[in-house]
């Protein structure tokens, strides 16, 4: 019996099968609800609340998306933001009393012995120019009371300039992050890094968001990639008077990529296997992390918001995954519970990362 079903495996394997081994399909259920109120649907609802899974080659594929209002398919065009991400758009739509916005993906995941997109080169060489700079009057150069952007700059400098090269610095950022501060969940979104500095605690969105930071005042092409990593026993549901925010099987997750020597350095210091942040991190080691959309110069938290149409409006936000095809997990013995990113619920206009800004 035990040879025949092995027998029957490679049958399988042969005639196409091995998507069953090399890979999962994930589908991504988005719902965007409003209730109260007229007006007309922000486009940042879109642009930040209903985005698309990226076709990333060596790993994963939209396989397909679907996009319905109050339960009727609609067409969409696909639209691109400022950062490369993708989300679906109707144009402008007319709203009085009830809104139901609803996108359905299929995502084909990798297994983590099939990927090809992350990597780690055996060295790396400095960029010809150091000179780096954060993006002027934003979520990265904000100052607090006490800690700014001279402060970010002086433990850059001081830790690159006893590296080896970017992936050697990229360890000593992380590792200085994760002895200097404390891992703690947070629900009010992404600590801009001076004031994560300052507190020297938060969560996988706020360690990534200084990470990344240190990263780009050398020079280098560092951003912040949100994931949901797949856990059908996940839940998590934050609620305000008017919003409601509900994510079921996954848990959202945000890492640091590092570009360099054309590879594609992933750098987690809140999930990783053994303690080692780039080698370990989840998007190395762990099947079922979904990839949603990556954040270069823009403030991180603005997808973090619940765009209302209106001030009247109460709004019901929520994400549901599903495997839809099995593979073999990696079955580390961690949990990603404590890496869940914070959710800013704010209704209306934008969120300012800080009140004191260079």
């Amino acid at each position: 019996m035990y040879r025949k079903s092995i027998a029957v495996l490679f049958v399988v394997s042969a005639l196409g099968g091995l998507t069953l081994w090399n890979s999962s399909d994930y589908i991504l259920v988005t719902t965007y609800v409003a209730k109260g109120g007229a007006g007309t649907v922000p486009i940042d609802v879109f642009s930040r609340n209903l985005l698309l899974a990226p076709s990333i080659q060596g790993y994963q594929e939209r396989l397909s998306a679907e996009l319905y209002i109050n339960s009727r398919p609609v067409n969409f065009t696909v639209k691109v933001d400022n950062e490369g991400n993708e989300y679906p758009y109707v144009g402008e739509i007319a709203y009085t009393g009830f809104i139901n916005v609803t996108l359905v993906q299929r995502v084909r995941v990798y297994a983590v012995h099939s990927r090809s997109y992350f990597g780690v080169p055996a060295s790396s060489s400095w960029p010809a120019t150091r000179a780096g700079s954060l993006p002027r009057n934003s979520f990265w150069r904000c100052n607090t009371s006490a800690v700014g952007l001279r402060d970010l700059r002086s433990i850059s400098n001081r830790l690159a300039a006893n590296a080896s090269g970017p992936v050697d610095f990229a360890y000593k950022v992380a590792r200085w992050a994760l002895s200097e501060a404390k891992y703690e969940e947070s629900y009010g979104g992404i600590s801009c890094p001076s004031a994560f500095l300052k507190e020297k605690k938060g969560a996988c969105g706020d360690f990534s968001a200084f990470i990344a930071a240190l990263l780009k005042i050398q020079g280098l092409n560092a951003y912040l990639v949100y994931s949901l990593v797949e856990d059908q026993g996940a839940y998590l549901n934050v609620s305000t008077a008017r919003s409601s925010f509900l994510i079921k099987g996954a848990y959202p997750h945000v890492f640091t990529v590092l570009e360099v020597d054309g590879y594609r350095v992933p750098i987690d210091a809140t999930a990783n296997v053994g303690g080692d942040p780039i080698r370990g991190a989840v998007a190395l080691n762990r099947d079922g992390v979904v990839i949603l959309y990556k954040v270069v110069n823009s403030d991180p938290n603005d997808y973090l918001i619940l765009y209302a149409p209106g001030n009247d409006a109460q709004v019901y936000y929520s994400i549901v995954v599903k495997r839809n095809q099995g593979t073999i997990d990696a079955g580390f013995g961690w949990s990603i519970l404590g890496v869940a990113v914070a959710i800013v619920l704010v209704l209306g206009k934008r969120l300012d990362a800080s009140d004191d800004r260079e």
